[in-house]
């Protein structure tokens, strides 16, 4: 019988430890079940271990045994419980490591209904993280993105602006009408670190986003609904910098009874129609510190 070599726990040549070492890339069936539904996701994962400075590697097979074990247990109530899991049950098989990271994402598809009635199959793209540090609890968080649409403010102004120059008699009706302004398709991320105490719905997340946006991206749109969306974009114009923070303010409303320690990562980034370049904001914050943030603006 062969003997083979466990070449990973040998000394490597510069004793240095590593904080990140592991697998990218497996995917995976997810059956994923929620109150009155079940979800089917291919899921991309993600799965790291630190190893120490007197090991020269780590064993990468045992990441693929987690995810079979857990995986084959069948339905899961979410991709950031299957992270959770994961994530611990990397420790329990790699003994050498004292911290795992797990980051799981997928394509989410739900079915929505334009103005007009017609109902498409729109993609979202959701992602769960999980952290473990041995001796300590895991910190998880869920997330989305999703695309919406949305017209320069500045631009809205500036043409404004001129408009009324050109038709004086005309500058009290322009002045309460939107303007011509140049449009973007904008990319919002929302982050929320969440618990079992503290769930939150994916679905909930979306609608925060689509409200704030003013309206939902639909692959099916009648001409009623393609000027709507327009519409609804222009009479609430927006830079990226208004997206983020009025994400972040619905979030917090939605999760009033999220403790203050609750952390969120909100970005919004603009495929920009006049410029080379995007557009691009982000807020990484608690709930705690956007409460005082929007008391003093009451009181100020």
């Amino acid at each position: 019988m062969i003997e083979y070599p466990d070449v990973q726990s040998s000394l490597p040549e510069h004793q240095i430890p590593i904080q990140v070492v592991g697998v990218k890339g497996v995917y995976y069936p997810i059956l994923v079940k929620r109150p009155g539904k079940t979800i089917n996701l291919v899921a991309r994962i993600d799965l790291s271990v630190d190893i120490p400075a007197n090991r020269k590697g780590a064993d990468i097979s045992r990441n693929l045994e987690a995810v079979n074990d857990i995986l084959g247990r069948g339905e899961i109530d979410g991709i950031e419980t299957v992270a959770k899991l994961l994530s611990e049950k990397l420790l329990e098989k790699i003994p050498y490591s004292n911290m795992s990271t797990v980051s799981i994402e997928s394509d989410y598809f739900t079915p929505k209904r334009s103005e007009s009635g017609k109902e498409s199959m729109v993609k979202y793209r959701i992602h769960g993280k999980a952290e473990t540090v041995r001796g300590k609890s895991t910190a998880e968080s869920i997330g989305v993105e999703v695309n919406g649409m949305n017209a320069c403010p500045c631009a809205m102004e500036g043409t404004r602006a001129i408009l009324m120059d050109k038709f004086k008699m005309e500058t009290e009706f322009l002045s309460s009408v939107p303007s011509v302004t140049h449009n973007q398709r904008n990319k919002v991320k929302l982050t929320i670190k969440t618990s079992p105490s503290y769930p939150v719905e994916i679905d909930d997340l979306i609608m925060i986003i689509e409200n704030v946006f003013g309206s939902p991206l639909l692959p099916l749109l009648k001409r009623s609904d393609e000027a709507n969306i327009v519409y609804n974009a222009h009479i609430n114009p927006k830079f990226v910098e208004d997206l983020v923070r009025e994400v972040v303010f619905q979030t917090v409303r939605k999760y009033s009874g999220f403790p203050d320690d609750t952390e969120i990562e909100v970005s919004s980034e603009s495929d920009e129609s006049i410029h080379p370049h995007n557009a691009y904001a982000s807020i990484f914050t608690t709930f705690g510190s956007v409460r005082k943030s929007i008391s003093k603006s009451i009181y100020a």
